[in-house]
């Protein structure tokens, strides 16, 4: 009896220990998920491994039993859901995430928006602002029209303006620490110590001479309206001066959304597509935050275009509300696309010069909406050409040869092909001759 009585217990405390290091990765997981979480906030790119660990976390929470910070957890994996893009989408290859964000975004059978709104006041009033943010987002999400969910994206929004405004420990330097010179453009950055334990604050603005730990160090620079960035640092006995930190300003990924084929522009110039050239639809484009025109062309219809703002999450939406995507509603119509050829003239537009034919001059008549290619005061090109993208035009000459300028890292170079039959680049005929042309 006793030595059964023992094998119990034996095996008790194996399944007691078993979850205990369950428990344990969990909540490593859930760290690491959350650190990359707040990443995202400023950096994109953050998104993608902040649900692929999340995920994780809530899979190794359930496996224990732990409902509460799975509550958490899918709160945090749909704000990051609503935020993903398209090119964020293909990136997240991981068959477990896809199926639990795939869970999280569905309606939550038997829950009313009174009792969520409840739960996500209490877990907010003890949350640091971007989990209460994130908290009461799903609320305000579900339940967009009701009572409470107006009142949560109130308080999403009072959270969200808080972020980043917590009040840090200080780093205090010891006899033993060594010293760098940090400077940024702009200058006037708060100076952070990343830790193990999260940032401090070491009281210094750039440029400023700051006390750091010997050996490798990382530092944070804050400043308001600009991107956090950091700076790996090497910190020996004599005191460094690393080069001079350049901020950027804080950006946003949106999906624009429309029937295929279209070029999409923002503010008169080629949008630049993420994980692609060339911005087509349907695809998603990097934006800095503030009011833009989106314009949509394709050969043979009129530009389509919309006023829109972005803000941090995405295209801002009545009442503080944001989305990550951009759908245009406009039907197209027949008609001249003016706004490719005018995005494309500064390009392009002047005197440029080839190893072998000398001069050419390349012109944009506005009132035919046509560039016109010349060399050695001969006209070449008839009325006819397209923009094909950012980095592609097509001439027809008059002897209805096609002349292809395409740009490459900037640097254009012009190919000639024939027989061509159609205004459109050659897939499958031989190329006559090509040439790299430069400005003179």
């Amino acid at each position: 009896m006793s030595t059964r009585l023992c094998a119990a217990t034996i095996i008790l405390l194996l399944i007691s220990s078993a979850r205990a290091s369950d428990a344990d990765n969990a909540d490593d997981t859930y760290k690491q998920g959350l650190a990359k979480l707040r990443e995202a906030q400023t950096d994109h790119a953050a998104l993608v491994p902040a649900v692929k660990l999340l995920a994780k976390a809530a899979a190794l929470f359930e496996k224990v039993g732990a409902e509460p910070k799975v509550t958490e957890i899918n709160s945090c994996l749909y704000w990051a859901k609503k935020r993903m893009t398209l090119a964020d989408t293909k990136l997240l290859e991981e068959p477990e995430a896809v199926k639990k964000l795939d869970e999280v975004i569905k309606p939550l059978a038997g829950t009313d928006a009174k009792t969520m709104l409840e739960k996500a006041e209490a877990f907010a009033a003890k949350a640091e602002p971007l989990l209460a943010a994130v908290r009461l987002f799903e609320v305000a999400d579900r339940f967009p029209d009701s009572t409470e969910g107006k009142k949560a994206m109130g308080l999403c929004l009072t959270a969200m303006a808080k972020i980043g405004s917590e009040q840090l420990a200080v780093y205090k330097p010891a006899t033993t620490d060594g010293r760098a010179f940090i400077q940024s453009e702009p200058p006037g950055a708060a100076i952070l110590v990343v830790a193990d334990d999260g940032a401090k604050d070491t009281g210094k603005r750039t440029p400023s001479l700051i006390d750091l730990p010997k050996g490798a160090q990382t530092i944070e620079l804050r400043l308001k309206g600009w991107k956090p960035v950091r700076q790996a640092l090497q910190i020996g006995e004599t005191v460094i001066k690393p080069e001079r930190i350049v901020l950027s300003a804080p950006t946003t990924q949106i999906d624009v959304l429309y029937e295929p084929g279209w070029t999409v522009f923002v503010d008169g110039k080629f949008a630049k597509a993420s994980g692609s050239r060339n911005a087509e639809t349907p695809c998603t484009v990097e934006l800095p935050l503030g009011s833009h025109e989106l314009g949509l062309a394709k050969e043979g219809f009129l530009d389509i275009k919309q006023r829109f703002e972005t803000i941090e999450g995405g295209v801002k939406g009545s009442g503080g509300t944001f989305s990550n995507s951009l759908e245009i509603k406009a039907r197209p119509s027949k008609g001249t696309s003016v706004l490719a050829n005018i995005a494309l003239k500064d390009k392009i537009v002047g005197k440029w010069k080839s190893a072998q034919y000398g001069p050419w001059t390349i012109s944009f008549n506005p009132e035919k909406n046509e560039f016109i290619l010349y060399s050695e005061g001969v006209r070449i090109s008839s009325t006819a050409s397209k923009i094909i993208d950012a980095n592609t035009v097509v001439f027809r000459w008059v002897h209805n040869d096609i002349m292809v300028m395409t740009f490459e890292n900037e640097k254009p170079y012009v190919s000639c092909y024939q027989p061509a039959q159609k205004l459109e680049v050659p897939q499958d005929v031989q190329c006559g001759w090509k040439q790299v042309f430069q400005r003179p």
